[in-house]
C-alpha cells in the first residue's frame, strides 16, 4: 500500500497509523484497511467514514476537557534541550490561535488572516492561506476533517480535506450569521457545535447548531443565558457526551449545569448548585475536567477548586492567587501567579515557584514538560520532574513583545505574539 499523500507516495505496510517516510498521521479504514490522509472524513478507497482523530484540538485549552494537555512528548532530555532548526513567519496583526494538527500548524491572527504551514517539512512548507473577513476573538476548533471559525457575528466552517491536493485548498463549507459579537468560546461535539455569545450589556448566551457537517447546518438555538457564564468542557465515553458549565447571575449563588446525552435525542439540561461556592468564578479563566472532577477558579482569593461534577460539592481548594492553569494530574495544578509559574505537589515533590511572572499560557507536553511564554518575549521549558533548571528559546528580538499562543507536536515547538511573529523550531 502506497502513502495517501500525494508529495510522498512511499511504500507503506499494512495497519501502519504514520507513514516511515514523511512521518505524517493515517486514518486507517476499519472496512478495508485502507491507509488515508489524516483529514479524511470518508475512505478513499470503500467511502466508508472515518473515526474522529485523537489529533482534534490539541491546542492551549481547547480541548474538549479544557486541560491544556498536548499528546506529544519530547524525546530529548533536559537540560540538553536547545532549539536546532528555527524558522518564522509574520501575520499581519496578533497571533491569536497557533493550532497543530499532527504536522499541521494553523496560525489564525486577531483580525482574521488564517496562514496553513507543513511543519513536517524543511524548510517549512506554507501551504495556502486566506482571511474569515472580521475579527476572531474566541480559539478556533479543529474536529472531524473541519475548521470552525468565530467572527464577527458569523460561524464558519472551512473543509480540511482538499489541503492536501495539488489545490492546497481550504475550501468554505457553510457560514451561519449570529446576533451578538464576541463569540467567546466554541465546543464541537459530533454533529453539533456549541458556543458562547456576549452581548454589550454583558448579557451571555450558551447557544448550538446542530447538523455543522452537512452543507445546511441548523440556526442557532439558546440553551442557556445570563449575566455570568463560563467557559464549555466535555466528557466523552462511549454511551455518553456530557457538556458542563457554570453559571451565576446577580448574587454570589453558583450553579452547575450538565447537558446529558448531548448528541442525543433525549438530551437533558441538568442543573445544581454549588454548595458553599466562596464567590462568583472567573469566568475569563478556562474550567477542565478530568474523569468525575471539574476545575474552576472563584473570585475570592482567586481560588482554584475541584468539584464533583455528579453533585455540584466542592471537595478540594487546590491553591489560591490563581491567574491561569494546567492540571498534569487530578491533584497536580500547574498555576500562573503573581510570582510566576506554580508547580504543587508534582509527583510528590516539594513544590516550586519560579519567581519570573509569564505571559503565553501554560501547556503541557503529557506528563513530561509544560512550555510557557515568559514577560520578556521568550518561551521556558520546564521539566515537570525537576522544574529548577528550565530550557530558554529565544522567540523576539524585543524584549517588550508578548506571548500569546502556544504548540507543539513532537520535537517542534510554535510560539506566536502580540506583533504576528510566529516562529517555528525542532529540537
Amino acid at each position: 500500500m502506497r502513502c495517501p499523500y500525494l508529495d510522498c507516495k512511499a511504500d507503506i505496510a499494512g495497519g501502519r497509523t504514520r507513514c516511515q517516510k514523511c512521518e505524517r498521521q493515517l486514518k486507517i479504514c476499519r472496512k478495508c484497511a485502507t491507509s488515508n490522509r489524516v483529514f479524511a472524513v470518508h475512505c478513499r478507497e470503500c467511502g466508508t467514514p472515518l473515526p474522529d482523530s485523537d489529533a482534534d484540538w490539541p491546542m492551549f485549552k481547547q480541548s474538549a476537557q479544557g486541560l491544556g494537555v498536548n499528546r506529544f512528548v519530547i524525546t530529548k532530555k533536559f537540560p540538553e534541550i536547545r532549539p536546532e532548526h528555527e524558522e518564522n513567519f509574520r501575520l499581519p496583526d496578533r497571533c491569536k490561535s497557533l493550532l497543530v494538527y499532527d504536522n499541521y500548524l494553523f496560525a489564525i491572527s486577531q483580525g482574521g488572516e488564517v496562514k496553513v504551514v507543513d511543519i513536517s517539512q524543511v524548510p517549512f512548507k506554507e501551504l495556502t492561506s486566506f482571511n474569515v473577513g472580521g475579527k476572531v476573538y474566541s480559539v478556533p476548533a479543529l474536529n472531524h476533517g473541519s475548521l470552525y471559525i468565530g467572527a464577527e457575528k458569523s460561524l464558519q466552517a472551512y473543509s480540511l480535506g482538499k489541503l492536501f491536493s495539488d489545490t492546497s485548498a481550504v475550501e468554505p463549507r457553510w457560514t451561519v450569521p449570529v446576533n451578538a459579537t464576541p463569540i467567546r468560546s466554541l465546543l464541537p461535539v459530533e454533529n453539533r457545535l456549541l458556543f458562547t455569545l456576549a452581548y454589550p450589556d454583558r448579557h451571555h448566551e450558551i447557544c448550538m447548531i446542530s447538523d455543522i457537517e452537512t452543507d445546511h447546518p441548523g440556526s442557532p438555538a439558546t440553551l442557556h443565558s445570563g449575566s455570568h457564564l463560563s467557559s464549555m468542557a466535555a466528557h466523552f465515553t462511549a454511551k455518553n457526551k456530557k457538556v458542563y458549565f457554570f453559571s451565576a447571575n446577580g448574587s454570589e449563588e453558583v450553579e452547575l449545569h450538565c447537558i446529558d446525552n448531548i448528541t442525543g435525542s433525549d438530551a437533558e439540561l441538568v442543573t445544581l448548585p454549588v454548595k458553599k461556592a466562596p464567590s462568583k468564578f472567573r469566568k475569563v479563566i478556562p474550567i477542565a475536567i478530568i474523569g468525575a472532577s471539574l476545575f474552576v477558579v472563584f473570585k475570592k482569593d482567586e481560588t482554584l477548586c475541584r468539584v464533583d461534577a455528579a453533585t455540584g460539592e466542592i471537595n478540594a481548594l487546590l491553591c489560591k492567587n490563581v491567574q491561569d492553569f494546567v492540571m498534569a494530574g487530578i491533584t497536580e495544578p500547574i498555576v500562573n501567579n503573581s510570582k510566576g509559574l506554580f508547580f504543587k505537589r508534582i509527583n510528590r515533590q516539594a513544590e516550586f515557584q519560579s519567581g519570573q511572572k509569564i505571559r503565553g499560557n501554560p501547556l503541557v507536553l503529557k506528563d513530561f514538560a509544560v512550555i510557557v511564554g515568559m514577560g520578556d518575549g521568550n518561551v521556558h521549558l520546564y521539566d515537570i520532574r525537576n522544574p529548577e533548571m528550565p530550557a530558554v528559546w529565544d522567540v523576539s528580538d524585543h524584549p517588550t513583545d508578548q506571548i500569546t499562543a502556544l504548540a507543539a507536536s513532537r520535537n517542534i515547538l510554535m510560539a506566536g505574539n502580540d506583533k504576528g511573529l510566529v516562529k517555528i523550531c525542532r529540537l
